[in-house]
């Protein structure tokens, strides 16, 4: 994930507005627009201490909006900390999730236990934040060395660290 990551943090949820609108028809979906505060940058080129990720929104049908939710993802919300890989122009303000193994919760010192059955999340979920910082910190020295190269688009390598 590091290597087709361009960003990677540990971030503040300072504030959340609605972002973009898609009209499916019978469903409306808006996206969030995450505020984040960025705590530790751990790869890629820094952001200017705040930043903004685009996720998740609502789902709106038959008149009722609901929280759109994937249970493959976390839903963060204001005040939760989190280890996230991005991707996008930090300089442009247009970052996203790298996809759903991207997003995690961090609770003091740990990394929070979710549902998530992907077996890439369950070991990341496992660790403290210091040992997913250091494998962030390896993968992104092996990235320089070359050792390591991105996911093609769609695409992820069975058993790759993060």
């Amino acid at each position: 994930m590091v290597a087709t990551s361009d960003l990677v943090v540990l971030a503040t949820v300072t504030g959340v507005e609605r972002g973009r609108v898609s009209d499916q028809g019978d469903v409306v979906k808006s996206t969030r627009l995450l505020h984040a505060w960025v705590d530790e940058h751990l790869f890629g080129t820094p952001p200017v201490g705040f930043m903004t990720v685009e996720d998740l929104g609502w789902e709106r049908s038959g008149g009722r909006e609901v929280p759109w939710r994937d249970p493959r993802m976390i839903r963060l919300e204001v005040g939760d900390r989190a280890v996230l890989f991005l991707h996008g122009a930090a300089t442009a303000g247009q970052l996203g999730l790298l996809d759903d193994q991207a997003g995690y919760r961090v609770v003091g010192a740990d990394i929070a236990d979710t549902d998530r059955t992907d077996p890439v999340v369950r070991r990341i979920e496992a660790m403290s934040v210091s040992e997913l910082e250091q494998l962030v910190h390896e993968a992104a020295a092996a990235v320089r060395r070359g050792e390591l190269e991105p996911v093609p688009e769609g695409g992820r390598r069975p058993g790759q660290r993060p």
